[in-house]
């Protein structure tokens, strides 16, 4: 199971974080310096605390444009610290370790299980399943998709016309 936008990886049955992928998390992150950076930017709300993690500082922020994340991305960098922004849905901005995320936590999957990456299907439908698409997986955009994950195209991207779970099938 990923969750956290690729920060956990957990062995499904036994519900326990799977070995090797914390230590690759936990390289050059600091929360608290993250918040104080997140904390100068007005326009970003913390989003209610069963929405947080160790390894990952989820914010609302509203019609965010580049400029804005690039401000923050910068602001970050000024701080000492290595971290990701990952902005979706034109609302949900996550802050997380630097190179994490659902691609390469999917990535660390397919290697774990030495699964060929042409062999692996993800999907999704926002911003934060973008990165599971640049992993050399064969990919579904779901028919629910938001615009940042329906601009996605190639020839391993199927756009489907159904949504949710039918556009999977």
């Amino acid at each position: 199971i990923i969750g956290g936008v690729g920060t956990e990886i957990y062995d499904g049955p036994a519900e326990t974080p799977l070995a090797g992928w914390l230590h690759l998390v936990d390289q050059h992150w600091d929360a608290v310096a993250i918040r104080a950076v997140c904390a100068q930017f007005a326009e970003l709300e913390p989003q209610p605390a069963k929405f947080q993690s160790n390894f990952k500082l989820s914010y609302f922020g509203y019609d965010l444009d580049e400029a804005y994340l690039a401000r923050l991305r910068q602001g970050l960098e000024a701080a000492g610290q290595k971290a990701s922004v990952v902005y979706s849905s034109d609302r949900d901005l996550d802050v997380l370790p630097a190179r994490t995320h659902k691609g390469s936590a999917a990535g660390f999957l397919a290697d774990h299980w030495m699964i060929d990456r042409r062999r692996v299907i993800v999907a999704g439908d926002s911003g934060n399943d973008a990165t599971m698409f640049h992993e050399g997986f064969r990919g579904i955009v779901v028919g629910n998709a938001k615009p940042e994950l329906r601009a996605l195209t190639g020839p391993r991207i199927y756009h489907a016309a159904e949504s949710y779970a039918a556009g999977v099938v």
